[in-house]
């Protein structure tokens, strides 16, 4: 499992919070570092993680979507983890963060 693999669950879902806005969709990728680690920031406009779920979104089997199967953030912590790495994020209406971090 590779750190390929978290950006293309993170990018898939941000695609998916977009589907349904009606207003210009955004996602954007930000890279930066300090003395330590590198750090890359996945951000979407859409409508935001559900507040009673943001506690437990790493957990499987937690998700918002229909048709989800709660997996997908729960692999990606579990693969940054393996790589000595974390990810976090920040949720409100029109913007969630992801940020993965790795000791460089």
């Amino acid at each position: 499992m590779s750190i390929q693999q978290v950006l293309s669950n993170l990018l898939n879902n941000s695609i998916d919070a977009l589907s349904s806005v009606a207003y210009s969709k955004v996602i954007s990728i930000h890279t930066y570092t300090d003395d330590t680690h590198f750090y890359m920031d996945i951000v979407d406009n859409g409508s935001g993680i559900p507040e009673e779920i943001q506690k437990t979104i790493f957990r499987p089997f937690v998700t918002n979507k229909i048709n989800g199967t709660g997996l997908g953030l729960a692999i990606c912590k579990q693969i940054m983890e393996k790589n000595n790495g974390d990810i976090h994020f920040s949720s409100r209406k029109g913007e969630t963060k992801f940020t993965l971090s790795l000791l460089m």
